[in-house]
């Protein structure tokens, strides 16, 4: 799920800085669950698509390339706003991205343990 190599990679190959990263998502993904939440419930595309690129640049970082690519599957249709059949799929995307965000954030608690 973490590609910690990856990581070492996106931060230089500065471990005290790939620490610092792994801290900050933990702290922040909480508030970006609740504001996904928030979006799937209120149907807010707007916020939707704004916190999914928000996570697919976390996932990024931390080399979780199939949640980074989720993300970025909801970020597009969020911002296409487009017909029924593309809601449905997007309101099942974000689902799992949820899901994902706790995964996610569990995995790298252990990193960080």
């Amino acid at each position: 799920m973490i590609d910690q190599q990856q990581l070492l990679v996106n931060t230089g190959n500065d471990p005290v800085l790939a620490y610092q990263l792994c801290e900050a998502f933990v702290s922040s993904s909480t508030e970006l669950e609740a504001e996904l939440r928030a979006a799937c419930l209120s149907h807010d595309h707007e916020l939707l698509s704004r916190t999914a690129h928000t996570l697919k640049s976390a996932f990024d970082v931390l080399g979780a390339v199939e949640q980074r690519d989720l993300a970025l599957q909801v970020e597009l249709l969020a911002s296409a706003r487009g017909s029924t059949g593309a809601e449905a799929d997007l309101l099942t995307l974000s689902h799992r991205l949820l899901g994902e965000v706790v995964s996610v954030r569990a995995a790298v608690r252990q990193l960080l343990d």
